[in-house]
């Protein structure tokens, strides 16, 4: 009986401990079950940010602001690679995205669901130019407040532990874990058409 008792109290604490981290991250799905993607050229790419709210972590269900970055970004944002922009469902947004942007929510933003959308992301690429194979992009740290951070009403910053990951052009038969804590990395870029072509305007 105490081996059973045990092992419920160690069940509990392991699923309580998985779930306890609030998070922000990039989904395909505003259900954020899929954090993979293919990019096909010519074909708009429309991406999810969403903020993951763990009753267990994160005891508040409205939020002021926020403070985040999004790392490994396509270093080209222009023809003849591709383009990339975000939208932000906030017109009180502030920074830069790949040292820190701060969002303020007036009124504040109801977060009691497990996912709440912030924002989206739009990715076209011509000519597979714009994103190499296994290319991750990682939510990270805001040079703003020092951190990825969630401001809850009349309350102190949170800071956020657990952050999520996008992985594009990965094969099928490959599982990205959303929430794991990647190190943020780009392969190699490959050669295109495009990318010689570029080399000589």
């Amino acid at each position: 009986m105490k081996f059973a008792l045990s092992t419920i109290l160690l069940f509990l604490f392991f699923t309580n401990g998985f779930s306890s981290q609030s998070a922000i991250g990039v989904f395909v799905d505003e259900q954020g079950y899929y954090c993979t993607a293919n990019i096909i050229p010519y074909v708009y790419l429309e991406l999810n940010i969403l903020v993951y709210n763990s009753p267990y972590d994160f005891p508040y269900t409205e939020v002021t602001g926020l403070e985040f970055s999004i790392q490994n970004l396509p270093t080209f944002n222009e023809y003849p690679h591709g383009m990339y922009e975000f939208e932000w469902f906030s017109e009180m947004t502030v920074g830069d995205l790949a040292t820190g942007v701060r969002i303020d929510f007036d009124p504040p933003l109801d977060v009691s669901s497990f996912f709440t959308p912030i924002g989206t992301a739009t990715f076209l690429e011509f000519d597979d130019a714009l994103m190499p194979d296994y290319h991750l992009i990682c939510i990270g740290e805001s040079d703003l407040g020092g951190g990825v951070i969630l401001y809850p009403p009349n309350a102190d910053p949170f800071f956020v532990e657990r952050n999520g990951s996008f992985g594009f052009n990965w094969d099928t038969w490959e599982v990205l874990y959303c929430f794991d804590d990647y190190y943020c990395f780009t392969p190699v870029k490959h050669q295109t058409w495009s990318a010689i072509k570029s080399l000589y305007r």
